[in-house]
């Protein structure tokens, strides 16, 4: 966080160093030009509106109150927020998971409330303190987000949904049919606060798969 004197002299340094392009006024295009922001995604509208089984699974309040508690003053980190969208966009990946690992402390679910708050992406936090951490929360979670985001014709989770990851992946490849070749990204916070003894031998602790159908990321954050 600058001054206004130091971010005046910031922009000089820049301007000294690079050659200038083009430039935006900023004021004429939102008072002139009516050109406003656009608002963010309003995440829960569509599952608040829905009823039944599916719902049930999507932890609606906890989530939203950490969303909003974590970009209430989050500073905007561009150069990572570059990074991630260039593996996401990488053309050598069909599919894939992009990592960011952290210390603790170091900005992680903020960063991720902010990308779930500014592009509506499916999204799962694991809440040690409130004991929001096993396999079947996630897996039910994201599969029930899928669904209702989606649309897809379920009125009731599969019944191995919390078990395995086989029926997330069918829900997942079902959903990139409604897509229009864009992207499906699942936001999976804190992987290192999940229950430990939740997986099998040899698999990661929320059974996530290890091949993904085209056109879909994970990405997930951890601790160093």
């Amino acid at each position: 966080v600058m001054t206004f004197e130091r971010a005046t002299q910031a922009g000089h340094e820049q301007l000294q160093a690079r050659p200038l392009s083009f430039a935006l006024d900023i004021a004429v295009a939102h008072y002139g030009w009516r050109i406003t922001p656009l608002p963010p995604i309003p995440l829960y509208a569509g599952f608040r509106d829905s009823v039944g089984e599916i719902k049930s699974h999507i932890l609606i309040r906890q989530f939203e109150a950490l969303i909003k508690d974590k970009t209430e003053d989050f500073v905007e980190r561009g150069k990572l927020v570059r990074r991630i969208d260039d593996c996401l966009k990488d053309s050598d990946a069909a599919s894939g998971y992009v990592v960011l690992r952290g210390e603790p402390g170091s900005g992680k679910t903020a960063l991720a409330a902010n990308l779930i708050r500014q592009r509506g992406y499916i999204h799962h936090f694991n809440i040690f303190n409130q004991g929001i951490r096993s396999t079947s929360d996630c897996l039910q979670n994201i599969c029930a987000q899928i669904i209702l985001r989606y649309g897809l014709d379920r009125s009731i989770l599969p019944s191995d949904a919390g078990k395995s990851s086989g029926p997330m992946v069918e829900l997942l490849e079902e959903a990139t049919q409604k897509t229009n070749g864009n992207a499906i990204v699942v936001v999976v916070d804190a992987l290192d606060e999940s229950e430990i003894g939740a997986s099998k031998t040899g698999a990661n602790r929320l059974l996530l798969p290890e091949s993904l159908p085209d056109n879909v990321f994970f990405l997930i954050t951890t601790r160093l």
